[in-house]
């Protein structure tokens, strides 16, 4: 969110989205394999194997799908926002 968030948040104002689909492909660059994970896929296929994980990522209004064989997290706008105010807000701290 800290790179691309304030883009995201006007293209979805402009377009009248409430929520965004974000693919994975585009956060490897993100990933970082000292998580335990090599690749950033295995740590999403944990995530949706346990039933804990997947329901604290819905109660969070977070969803990671799989289209056409590619993992998408899709999540609200207003999560987006939180998000990007909570780094805001950690980096004056």
């Amino acid at each position: 969110m800290e790179k691309h968030g304030k883009r995201i948040l006007s293209i979805t104002e402009v377009l009248d989205q409430e929520r965004v689909m974000i693919s994975l492909e585009s956060l490897f660059w993100y990933h970082n394999p000292s998580t335990g994970y090599r690749y950033l896929e295995n740590a999403v296929e944990d995530i949706l194997s346990n039933r804990d994980h997947t329901t604290r990522l819905i109660e969070h209004d977070i969803n990671i799908v799989r289209k056409e064989g590619k993992y998408y997290i899709v999540i609200p706008r207003n999560k987006i926002l939180q998000l990007m105010r909570k780094e805001s807000e950690q980096q004056c701290h």
